[in-house]
C-alpha cells in the first residue's frame, strides 16, 4: 500500500509489492485507488487506473445509458439515461506527501550503475538513497516484473522545496531531476454527487464511483489535453469502463478510469499513430504501448489515485472519443502480445515520432541504466554503400553530412512523413538565446560560445557548454539540451552562427533532424517499413533489438 509511512534512515528502501487482485475484489476505501495493487479485468487482462483529469474543483459526468453511483464500500443509487451528476468536493484537505529529488533510475539487475551513481553522488557531497519501487503482478501463468531503482537526493514535504532543489542542481550540475513522490498520509473529506437541479444523489468519503451499465460509455464534460503544447485545449469526451471522481493529493478532485489495458489501447493507438497507418504499423505501435505500460505499473504517480495518466507523460489516451475501426483491429489482432526482453523482464517499449534516419540509446536520452534492447542504429538498408561513413554512428566529424544528405532509410519512404519533421531549423538570435539561457542558469551573462562536448550514437547532443561572459555551464542529456532552446525538436542537431557585432554572434542557427527523444521505435519509420512489406513482428525486433513478441494473457 502506498499510505505507509516508513522512516528513512537506510540507504535502500522497498517499496510495496504490486499484487494482481481478483476480479470484482471488494473495494475498503480510498486507499484502494492509492495503492500499488493492480486487478484483473473480466477480459483477464490487468485493470488499469488511469487519471483523465486532477486538481478540478467540481466534475460534470453523465450517462449515455442507465448508471449507478455509489461509495467506495457499495452504497449508492441507480440513474437512468442521461442524467448529469456534478462532483464536488467537500471538507477536504490535501494528503501529506514527501517529494524526493530523483536523479535516476535502474532495474534490479542493474546494481553496479546504482553503486556507482551513488558514489558519484556522494563524492558531490549529498546523501544519495536508492528506492526499489513497484513489483510483481501475477498474471497467473506468468508474472510481470516491475521492480526498479530511483536513485534520489534530499526529500520535502513542500512540493515547492523539491522544485527549488532540482532547480539549484540543474544549475549547479547540468542535470535535470525527476520527482519520487512517497504518500505519508491519504487526503481527507468526502466528494458529493447533485443531480443537475442541485439535489444531492450521494455524498461518500474519498471518492464517488460511476458505474455504467453493461459497455455503454459515460461522458465526461471538459476533459483537458495537451497540457503544455500548443494544442492544448477542453473537450467532453466518453469512456468505457468505470470513471472515480476521488479526491487527489491536492484535496481537489481527480477523475480516474478504471478500464481493462486492452480497452485502454483502443482509446491510446489512435491517439499516438495516425489511425489510416497500414496495420503492420499498428500493430507495433499496439504492442510496443502495452508493454510500455505495462512495464511501468506501480512505478509513476506514486502519491496520485492512479497508476498512469492520460497525458505524453505516460501515454496519450483519448478514451472511447478517440477509437478508430482500424486500431481497434489492431489491439484486437494483438491480443495480450508484449515484448519481453533479457530476463524474462518486459521490454520499457518507449518510441517516438520520428528518429531522424538513426535511433538513440537510452541512457543518452535519459539518467537511467543503459538496456541492451534500447541500443541506437541506423534506420534503414545498412548494406547500402551511401551508409558507409555512418553505420558506426553520428559524430561531429559525419552528422553534417548526414543531416544534409542522408543515405536510404524507412522513415523517408513513409508517405506520412512530413518534411519539417526530418529535417529542421531554427534560428536563435542572440538576444533570444542569452534570454533563454538566464531563464534556467542564473549568472552566466551574455552567451560567447554554445559547444557540444558529447554525443548519442544518432549525434544527439548529450553534453552541452555553454560560455558567457560571467560563468560557463554545462548541461547534461538530450531533453534539457533542447528544452533549453525553446524546445527543439531534437537534439541531432549542429550549430552556425551568423557573424554580428563585437565578435559575438548575431545569431544562432540550429540545423537538425528528427522529432523527439529517437530511442525505441520511430513511428514514421514505422509505417515506411510497413508500406515496405515488413510485418509487425520485423518492426519491433529490429528497433527493440533481442526482444521478442510473447504472448502475456
Amino acid at each position: 500500500m502506498r499510505n505507509t509511512s516508513p522512516t528513512l534512515r537506510c540507504s535502500l528502501l522497498a517499496l510495496a509489492a504490486a499484487v494482481l487482485l481478483p476480479a470484482g475484489a471488494a473495494a475498503s476505501g480510498l486507499e484502494t485507488l492509492y495503492s500499488s495493487s493492480v486487478r484483473k479485468a473480466t477480459d483477464g487482462s490487468p485493470l488499469l487506473t488511469v487519471g483523465l483529469m486532477e486538481g478540478r474543483s467540481s466534475v460534470e459526468i453523465s450517462g449515455i445509458s442507465a448508471f449507478r453511483a455509489e461509495s467506495l464500500v457499495g452504497n449508492g443509487v441507480n440513474l437512468p439515461a442521461g442524467t448529469s451528476v456534478t462532483l464536488v468536493p467537500v471538507g477536504a484537505r490535501p494528503a501529506r506527501v514527501r517529494t524526493w529529488v530523483e536523479v535516476a533510475s535502474a532495474s534490479p539487475e542493474q546494481k553496479q550503475y546504482v553503486k556507482k551513481t551513488l558514489a558519484a553522488w556522494r563524492a558531490k557531497g549529498f546523501e544519495p538513497r536508492a528506492y526499489l519501487r513497484g513489483g510483481w503482478i501475477d498474471l497467473g501463468q506468468n508474472r510481470i516484473d516491475t521492480r526498479g531503482f530511483a536513485l534520489v537526493l534530499e526529500g520535502f514535504e513542500r512540493r515547492g522545496d523539491a522544485q527549488r532543489a532540482a532547480a539549484r542542481l540543474y544549475r549547479e550540475h547540468g542535470v535535470r531531476a525527476t520527482f519520487h513522490e512517497e504518500l505519508l498520509e491519504l487526503p481527507g473529506g468526502r466528494v458529493r454527487a447533485r443531480d443537475a437541479a442541485g439535489k444531492t444523489l450521494l455524498e461518500a468519503d474519498g471518492a464517488v464511483r460511476l458505474i455504467p451499465r453493461g459497455n455503454a460509455p459515460l461522458r465526461v464534460k471538459g476533459v483537458e489535453y495537451g497540457k503544455g503544447y500548443a494544442w492544448h485545449g477542453f473537450e467532453d469526451r466518453e469512456f468505457r469502463g468505470t470513471l472515480a471522481v476521488a479526491l487527489g493529493a491536492d484535496g481537489k478532485l481527480a477523475v480516474v478510469n478504471e478500464v481493462s489495458t486492452e480497452q485502454w489501447l483502443e482509446g491510446t493507438v489512435p491517439s499516438e499513430i495516425f489511425s489510416t497507418a497500414p496495420a503492420a504499423a499498428l500493430r507495433a505501435q499496439a504492442c510496443a504501448a502495452r508493454s510500455e505500460a505495462l512495464a511501468k505499473l506501480a512505478t509513476r504517480h506514486l502519491a496520485s489515485p492512479f497508476v498512469m495518466c492520460a497525458s505524453q507523460h505516460c501515454q496519450v489516451y483519448g478514451g472511447v472519443t478517440k477509437a478508430k475501426k482500424t486500431t481497434s483491429q489492431a489491439v484486437a489482432d494483438t491480443r495480450g502480445q508484449v515484448l519481453m526482453g533479457e530476463g524474462d523482464r518486459l521490454v520499457d517499449a518507449v518510441y517516438c515520432a520520428v528518429a531522424g534516419g538513426f535511433t538513440e540509446n537510452n541512457d543518452a536520452a535519459w539518467a537511467v541504466a543503459s538496456n541492451k534492447h534500447l541500443r541506437g542504429r541506423p534506420d534503414g538498408p545498412v548494406e547500402e554503400p551511401a551508409w558507409e561513413p555512418y553505420r558506426a554512428g553520428l559524430t561531429d566529424a559525419n552528422l553534417r553530412g548526414f543531416l544534409g544528405h542522408p543515405p536510404p532509410n524507412w522513415e523517408e519512404r513513409s508517405s506520412f512523413l512530413k518534411r519539417k519533421t526530418f529535417r529542421w531549423q531554427k534560428r536563435l538570435t542572440t538576444e533570444e538565446v542569452d534570454r533563454l539561457v538566464a531563464a534556467r542558469h542564473e549568472g552566466v551573462g551574455a552567451v560567447q560560445e554554445i559547444a557540444v562536448l558529447e554525443r548519442g550514437i544518432s549525434g544527439r547532443a548529450t553534453l552541452l557548454k555553454i560560455r558567457g561572459d560571467r560563468r560557463t555551464v554545462v548541461i547534461q542529456r538530450e531533453l534539457p539540451i533542447r528544452r533549453l532552446f525553446g524546445n527543439l525538436r531534437s537534439a541531432q542537431f549542429v550549430l552556425d552562427t551568423e557573424a554580428g557585432p563585437n565578435g559575438r554572434p548575431a545569431a544562432w542557427i540550429f540545423t537538425g533532424g528528427g522529432w523527439g527523444h529517437g530511442v525505441g521505435m520511430s513511428q514514421i519509420g514505422a509505417i515506411g517499413r510497413a508500406e515496405g512489406g515488413q510485418g509487425y513482428r520485423t518492426i519491433l525486433e529490429h528497433y527493440y533489438r533481442g526482444a521478442r513478441v510473447t504472448t502475456l494473457y
